[in-house]
């Protein structure tokens, strides 16, 4: 049982650390910080809010608000202000070097 309680800790230390994702398309940054983007909060249950945090989404070069979550160990739950949600692996972002 504590094995998997540091396991959990590890990947969701891991989770808060600025993460960024690009493909063909599609740009997504996971920050670390509260979500605070009110189109995204609107949608979300008020008792989800406080684990939902701040990220950034350019869809086809449209920069949409979007938030996300930790939703089991090696993956996060993206939420975007048109209500579009999916899951993510963790392991398609790469860490965001800080300056």
């Amino acid at each position: 049982m504590r094995i998997t309680a540091v396991v959990l800790a590890l990947v969701a230390t891991q989770a808060y650390a600025d993460m960024a994702f690009k493909a063909e398309g599609i740009e997504m940054r996971l920050k670390s910080q509260k979500c605070s983007h009110p189109k995204v909060l609107a949608l979300l249950k008020e008792e989800w809010v406080p684990r939902f945090r701040q990220g950034e989404l350019i869809y086809q070069g449209r920069p949409l608000q979007m938030c996300w979550t930790v939703s089991r160990p090696g993956h996060v739950v993206i939420v975007d202000e048109e209500g579009d949600a999916a899951e993510v692996p963790q392991a398609v972002f790469k860490e965001v070097p800080t300056v």
